[in-house]
């Protein structure tokens, strides 16, 4: 059966994220140097408080996460270096 592949995708935990926790942001006015400019953040609230860690959290993305929904999982496509690395390791194993 060929008609299904291995997803890889790089999962962050977010809970302790969010924009309104900082009370400035920085912007890069410089890559080479990497010099930036801080400005008020126009979303920051002094009265933010972290999200209670859930119970099933195991303190790293990880399939609970996906199994209970959990609101704070981030996800993004794996670099495409890392997954053609693992999809070539993958093929080697099965043709052992």
């Amino acid at each position: 059966m060929d008609n299904w592949a291995h997803i890889i995708l790089e999962g962050y935990c977010a809970r302790k994220w969010g924009d309104k926790k900082s009370k400035y942001l920085y912007k890069v006015v410089d890559w080479k140097k990497f010099k930036t400019k801080k400005t008020p953040n126009p979303y920051y609230d002094g009265n933010y408080k972290t999200p209670k860690k859930p119970n099933y959290c195991p303190n790293s993305p990880q399939y609970v996460c996906l199994e209970k929904e959990c609101p704070h999982l981030a996800y993004t496509n794996a670099d495409e270096k890392d997954y053609l690395f693992l999809n070539k390791r993958y093929a080697q194993k099965s043709r052992r």
